[in-house]
Parts: C-alpha cells; structure tokens; sequence
C-alpha cells in the first residue's frame, strides 16, 4: 500500500509494489526490475550497559530497459537508492 509524500507523489511501501510500477510505466520491449532491501541494527556497548542505538534502511531499485532494433538492441540502466 501507498501512503502520500509531501511532494504529492505516493510513496512505495514494499518491493513487490515499487517492481510492479516500475514494470507498468516501461515502454521498452523488454525490462528488468531488481529490487534490494536491507536493515541494521547498530549498538553501542560501554560499561556492560547499552549505550547508543539505532535502525537503517536502504532500498535499491534497478531497472534494466532493452529496445529491440532491426538486427541488435539498445539498452539502458537506471539505479536508485532510498535510504532512512
């Protein structure tokens, strides 16, 4: 499910949605859609006690557009990279 940004745009909640829409927008013969997700905890220990914490998270949306052409074909790249 989407939820709305301050720039109007819906935000992607999860891969599945962000690699159906980026295959739903593309206009070449054929297209990829790689997505990659990850998470990290980070602690930090002094004295046996707790002391620093905090979560990431990325996410990287590849897409791979490829235009058949006479007797070959072009093709074209894009990466993204989300992070919070």
């Amino acid at each position: 499910m989407s939820e709305p940004e301050a720039s109007g745009r819906r935000a992607v909640s999860d891969p599945q949605e962000a690699i159906e829409r980026a295959l739903a927008a593309s206009r070449s013969d054929d297209c990829v859609v790689i997505a990659e997700e990850t998470s990290a905890a980070n602690l930090r220990w002094a004295g046996n006690t707790l002391t620093t914490n905090g979560v990431s998270r990325s996410r990287q949306l590849t897409v791979i557009a490829i235009d058949r052409r006479g007797d070959g074909a072009a093709s074209g790249i894009v990466s993204q990279v989300d992070t919070s």
